[in-house]
């Protein structure tokens, strides 16, 4: 049966041209970044997100629903339920971060939002949960904590299994350090580690710091992306206010890392996505604002670019346009939080969340859309 799953991914039709520039991925209904199995078939987890105004209440079970893809995330499975969150107070974040680990189970992650920080100085108050699946997503483990060390955070934007078998990640938390002039906490960032399949968490490197900037969305050290350049080396990408993503290493798998310096990557308040693809090259998405064609003109977030390293990151290609692809130079309009994910095909998909396009479009009430990328278009 294997053998006949795989023989269908080699010979679909869908199959990505190497080199062919960017094409949209068109879907139905809701959709959140996907990951892929051990199979080949493409898991997508989203949950019923409730409006940010009812954290105070005693909300309902969080429904949890799972798409899959077998043609490379041309097409998708309805929408199925395959677990909740449970009733309380707070609710969760539209997407559920997956993460498929070397032997196959699913790891889905998820932020239940109790408070916000807010300018009366409140440090606000979220709660990072964690359910493994090793069935391809069909059923789950009960949802539990997963300790990264601090009240608060506002998205999960990257979680990696490294070689070793550790799950590592990395947020962005609201400290102590109260910015008067900005009427927000500063953000620093931490990594979280488990080497038991997410049986327990231990707290790694903490109180990573970035300089202030011009720009002041949230001022600091904001929503990390990681790669692993080698067994145990992780490259950190950090989100700042200095036109500029910060950078960190750790040679010890995330335990601890070198303190953030400037990168040579331009970018504004906005993250990044990472990730190696199976030619070994290294794939980076962000809003290069350096390579805007007439300059910033509109959303500082309005194009989101991508290249590609041969050599590790030491050296990357001219950077090169990858979305929004459909009316990208409307008033207002944006893509960001970008994510990616290989296929089997050799294809990389990017997931972003879409402003500008659609009027009632809310980080609550998200229009995503879906691109197919080819590393080698970038060369």
């Amino acid at each position: 049966m294997l053998l006949k799953a795989n023989l269908l991914f080699v010979t679909a039709a869908t199959m990505f041209a190497a080199g062919r520039p960017p094409q949209p991925i068109h879907f139905e209904g809701r959709l959140s970044m996907p990951a892929r199995l051990a199979d080949g078939t493409l898991i997508s987890l989203y949950a019923e997100m409730r409006p940010f105004s009812e954290m105070a209440n005693d909300n309902p079970t969080t429904p949890v629903y799972r798409r899959l893809s077998r043609d490379h995330g041309a097409t998708w499975s309805a929408p199925q339920k395959v677990f909740s969150y449970a009733a309380g107070k707070g609710v969760f974040a539209f997407q559920v971060f997956p993460v498929v680990d070397n032997k196959g189970a699913v790891h889905a992650f998820a932020v239940r939002y109790f408070s916000l920080p807010n300018k009366e100085r409140a440090m606000g108050h979220s709660e990072l949960f964690h359910a493994v699946s090793n069935d391809m997503g069909a059923t789950w483990s009960t949802p539990k904590r997963a300790d990264f060390g601090h009240g608060y955070t506002g998205a999960i934007n990257s979680i990696i299994q490294l070689r070793s078998g550790r799950i590592l990640g990395a947020l962005s938390y609201t400290s102590d350090n109260f910015i008067e002039s900005v009427g927000q906490r500063e953000f620093r960032v931490v990594s979280f580690y488990s080497d038991d399949n997410g049986e327990s968490w231990k707290v790694g490197a903490d109180n990573m710091q970035a300089p202030f900037g011009p720009q002041v969305v949230h001022p600091g050290a904001i929503e990390p992306v990681m790669v692993e350049l080698e067994p145990n080396k992780v490259r950190m990408l950090i989100r700042t206010q200095t036109l500029r993503f910060y950078e960190s290493l750790s040679t010890d798998g995330g335990a601890t890392f070198a303190k953030p310096v400037a990168s040579r990557f331009m970018a504004p308040d906005s993250p990044g996505a990472i990730i190696r693809v199976k030619s070994g090259d290294l794939l980076l998405v962000w809003n290069d604002i350096q390579s805007y064609p007439n300059g910033v003109t509109g959303n500082y977030r309005q194009y989101l670019y991508g290249s590609v390293s041969r050599d590790n990151g030491k050296t990357w290609s001219p950077s090169k346009r990858v979305g929004p692809l459909d009316q990208p130079d409307l008033p207002k309009s944006r893509g960001d939080y970008p994510m990616l994910c290989e296929a089997a095909d050799g294809s990389v998909l990017l997931y972003y969340t879409r402003f500008g396009l659609r009027p009632a479009a809310s980080y609550v009430d998200q229009h995503n859309e879906l691109v197919r990328l080819h590393p080698a278009w970038f060369r």
